[in-house]
């Protein structure tokens, strides 16, 4: 099991959107929400698909469940989204170290990187 730990960063110009090397269609839904818990389903240029558990009440840190699921069957799990739904928001890989965005550690899975 991972850990999820929530970072969240104050963005006050689009100036590096020309540093983007990549960008993606990401599709998202949620199936399940309640206090303590999530299930979200997520496509990416609808050609892979993944399923994520959230569990925790902290906002900062919470267990993650990450698993690779059939295309097909997100978007069947996606026809039974509850909530809101996030459709289409644009996905942005940048290449850069963590100490260039101003990161004093990143380690295993803080470290994400594009497809």
């Amino acid at each position: 099991m991972a850990k999820e730990i929530e970072r969240k960063f104050l963005v006050r110009t689009d100036g590096w959107r020309a540093k983007a090397v990549s960008k993606a269609i990401l599709k998202q839904a949620y199936v399940a929400s309640m206090d303590d818990r999530s299930v979200r389903v997520r496509v990416l240029d609808g050609e892979s698909a993944r399923l994520t558990m959230k569990i925790g009440r902290s906002s900062m840190t919470r267990d993650e469940f990450e698993y690779d699921i059939p295309v097909a069957d997100a978007e069947e799990l996606m026809e039974s989204a509850i909530g809101i739904v996030i459709a289409d928001p644009l996905a942005l890989c940048l290449l850069k170290s963590p100490g260039e965005m101003g990161a004093d550690i990143a380690v295993g899975s803080t470290q994400r990187h594009h497809r």
